[in-house]
């Protein structure tokens, strides 16, 4: 899949209210090589007092994974590599400490997989198509699980519902903190496929093959304070303070970081994710889908017309909360 340019056109992420963005002047030399006003589908904000990078979902046009965002995903870690070779802060590992991964709108993270494509893939029998979004998926999951061969911490902050690939992509950071009554769940099963963008790897290593399975197979939604009960959420937060939250959660590790960086470093050599073990389970995915029924494409097409639904309830509510 190719990093060009987001084939819709690019939309300075200036135009998105949140917090200190990243511009398009004035910028430091590694910002530069993140091209922040390339991107549509996610936006990066950088807080030097902090020490950290917040990426995320803008939903501008819709809250699903999809191609488009995959690439700016990949773009972004690119860059975030280049800036290595950069002269960094005095007394620096790397330019930011933290990275943070979230969404704008705080009622949804993420709807997981791009449905809509995957049915016209599945109708098509365009094989080629569906395995490339497949494997750029993997490739971004995996430079997250491994924080980008970079040496920061990555902290996934979950305040709305967060469904398959969606999951996935917060499952792949460090810790994870999230809101009470927050829905969460791997949903596949219900059109006769199952997870596979990592939540198996993921979820293996932090919880067990029993209770994966048990969510993979079910395909139930939880609460956050379910998954907190279970060691999936490792931070719970009440509602509508997740962001106080996780500073809290920041401001404690920082005081103690080159221990909680290190035991980091140790779970994952202990745990050992090898990308070669991602592609080939997601290889597994995309045979799955072309064995789908007719049903199951039904069930994937009613799915994408209710998450289209749910956006554009979000966007109406927002629209009311800033107009007062």
């Amino acid at each position: 899949m190719s990093n060009d340019d987001n084939q819709y056109g690019s939309n300075s992420i200036e135009q998105t209210p949140a917090l200190e963005i990243i511009s398009n002047e004035g910028r430091d030399d590694w910002q530069a090589e993140l091209e922040p006003s390339k991107l549509t589908d996610l936006a990066v904000f950088h807080d030097p007092d902090q020490r950290s990078l917040t990426c995320a979902f803008t939903h501008q046009r819709n809250a699903n994974v999809t191609e488009p965002l995959v690439d700016e995903f990949l773009r972004i870690f690119s860059g975030l590599r280049r800036t290595r070779n950069l002269p960094r802060p005095e007394g620096e590992d790397f330019w930011f400490r933290y990275y943070i991964f979230k969404s704008l709108k705080k009622s949804i993270f993420s709807f997981g997989g791009d449905l809509e494509m995957f049915v016209k893939c599945i109708n098509e029998n365009d094989r080629e198509k569906l395995a490339a979004y497949a494997t750029a998926c993997i490739l971004a999951c995996h430079d997250t699980y491994k924080n980008f061969d970079l040496p920061i911490i990555s902290i996934s902050l979950v305040t709305g519902d967060a469904l398959g690939g969606g999951l996935e992509c917060a499952l792949a950071c460090d810790f994870m903190v999230a809101e009470r009554g927050t829905m969460m769940g791997l949903p596949e099963v219900l059109f006769g496929m199952f997870p596979g963008m990592g939540a198996y790897s993921f979820l293996r290593r932090k919880i067990g093959q029993q209770k994966t399975e048990a969510m993979i197979f079910g395909g139930a939604l939880y609460k956050a304070e379910e998954l907190h009960e279970w060691g999936v959420v490792d931070i719970l937060a009440e509602p509508g303070c997740g962001e106080e939250e996780l500073q809290t959660f920041i401001a404690r590790m920082d005081k103690k970081y080159n221990t909680y960086r290190s035991v980091i470093e140790s779970r994952k050599r202990s745990f050992a994710l090898d990308q070669s073990e991602m592609m080939d389970i997601v290889g597994h995915w995309v045979d799955s889908a072309f064995k789908v029924s007719h049903s199951d494409i039904r069930k994937m097409q009613r799915l994408s017309m209710m998450q289209k639904k749910r956006v554009a309830e979000a966007d109406e509510s927002e629209m009311m909360i800033q107009n007062g």
